[in-house]
């Protein structure tokens, strides 16, 4: 099976528009399948804990910077995807998998660690698969984090 075909000679604006149809088809088909509940810890709460010394309000300022900055990375990820521009989906890979690497989250951090290894192999074919399991795993990171942060306040 293919998702699509460009001829030769490839133009820009039709890599473009195959690129934008393949992401809204990865979009749509992603919030018609229910997410299945991840199979092993999301994330290591005592390890993080242990890594913030036990400080709370450290704790919080770093789950607020990880919420607030976390949706920016994804957007350069998927924008670096979409012009091809596989430097920088490889840089901003590494970046959230070093953000995700302060919370124990093994799963994240391999789904980046696969982002930003494509990146870097500048074969782009498997990033959308690899953005969306990337997306999914993060979302989990988050909404466990969320429910720690509030488990930490006094």
């Amino acid at each position: 099976g293919m998702d699509g075909y460009i001829s030769k000679p490839v133009k820009a604006q039709e890599l473009h528009e195959a690129i934008e149809h393949l992401l809204s088809g990865l979009e749509r088909d992603s919030q018609q399948v229910p997410m299945p509940a991840p199979s092993a810890p999301v994330l290591d709460r005592a390890a993080i804990l242990e890594r913030v010394g036990g400080d709370t309000q450290l704790l919080k300022e770093i789950v607020g910077l990880f919420v607030d900055d976390c949706p920016m990375l994804l957007g350069e990820i998927r924008e670096a995807f979409q012009y091809g521009d596989s430097a920088r989906l490889e840089q901003a890979a590494h970046t959230l998998k070093g953000s995700v690497s302060n919370f124990a989250a093994p799963a994240a951090m391999k789904a980046a660690q696969r982002l930003e290894t494509i990146g870097r192999s500048r074969e782009l074919m498997e990033a959308p698969q690899a953005i969306m399991q990337l997306e999914r795993e993060i979302d989990w990171v988050r909404t466990e984090l969320i429910a720690l942060d509030k488990e930490a306040e006094p």
